[in-house]
Formats: structure tokens, sequence, C-alpha cells
């Protein structure tokens, strides 16, 4: 089986970008995307971030041909304590 790269849509395609005074509050504190597997079989995913000050729910999974998937990025504003940038790939 051969996954092609473009199996696999995301959507919005924009980063996630949030701003705010140091400790919050920040805005916006999540963004919402969708996953979707446009090809003919199922595929295995995952989402990896590094910093601490980030959360990914979900972040790992299969998603079955022609189905979709949200996944909601979070500012986690306790662990923010100065300006960061990260990914998450």
């Amino acid at each position: 089986m051969t996954i092609l790269p473009e199996d696999l849509q995301v959507t919005p395609t924009n980063s996630f970008v949030s701003v705010g005074a140091t400790g919050g509050p920040f805005t916006p504190s999540e963004m919402t995307y969708m996953l979707t597997n446009a090809g003919a079989s199922a595929l295995n995913w995952q989402i990896v971030h590094t910093q601490n000050w980030a959360s990914v729910f979900h972040d790992s999974g299969t998603l079955t041909a022609g189905n979709s998937l949200v996944v909601t990025g979070l500012i986690n504003e306790s662990e923010r304590v100065g300006p960061m940038k990260g990914s998450v790939l």
C-alpha cells in the first residue's frame, strides 16, 4: 500500500498564531483543524509537539478512507512563561 502525501488533507492550511502577555490570556487560545483522508485506504497519523505549553487533542490514530476528524491545538496558559515559538509536526 502506498499513501500519497495528498491523501491526508488538513484544513485550514494556515498556522496557529496566538498572542498575549506573559502568563496569558492568549488570543486565540485554541485552533481547530480538520483532518481528511482523501485516499482509498486507511492511514495512520500522528501529531508531535515538544513544547509543554501546547496540547493537541487527538494526537494520533487511524483515519479510514473518506472520513474526517477534528483536531484541536491549545495553549496551556499556566505553562507559558515568556516569548515562545514552536511547531507541531
